[in-house]
């Protein structure tokens, strides 16, 4: 569904007519402005390799191109798993030649790092345009013990005042035997 930036509440319904059961949910939903700001950052796409052997009704060709699987709703993956992950970055500095860097890691509770991958950007990219960034990055989670995270992706601009965007996902690692649960 394409919308315009601004505040949404999506409210959906559903019911059962053999069982006379009702279903419903409502959701506060902010369509940012991408173009506003200097630099922004979508929302982060997840799946992992694992996630390539559940039944998809109908993949997103888009994502195809990108992710090695469909993406999953799924927070908790196994520790013999990789992590894939897509998100775009938007990057509406103008004209003037710059990087961009972009930071994926994971993070513990208190804040320690167990992962990190770094990437820069050029701005020729775009062309001098504004526009965006593809991103992929994939987090092999066989070094890092059971337990919850923070995956965290960040990109940052070094034209003008350095401005920062985060976005990030918690997610739950188990052993490998006891594997994910869908």
């Amino acid at each position: 569904m394409d919308l315009p930036p601004g505040r949404y509440q999506l409210r959906i319904a559903a019911r059962d007519s053999m069982k006379a059961t009702l279903g419903t949910i409502i959701y506060d939903l902010d369509v940012p402005d991408f173009y506003k700001e200097s630099i922004g950052l979508s929302g982060l796409t997840l799946t992992s390799l694992g996630g390539a052997s559940m039944l998809t009704a109908r993949p997103d060709d888009q994502l195809k191109e990108v992710l090695p699987a469909p993406p999953v709703a799924a927070r908790t993956f196994a520790q013999n798993d990789e992590l894939a992950l897509f998100a775009e970055i938007y990057d509406n500095s103008g004209n003037a030649p710059h990087k961009v860097d972009i930071v994926t890691s994971v993070l513990t509770d208190e804040g320690r790092v167990l992962f990190k991958n770094e990437e820069v950007r050029d701005s020729s990219e775009l062309q001098g345009a504004k526009g965006g960034f593809g991103y992929t990055a994939r987090v092999p989670l066989s070094d890092i013990p059971p337990g919850s995270y923070v995956l965290n992706v960040e990109a940052r601009s070094r034209l003008g005042q350095n401005t920062t965007v985060t976005r990030q996902v918690q997610f739950t690692i188990v052993s490998a035997e006891r594997g994910p649960q869908r």
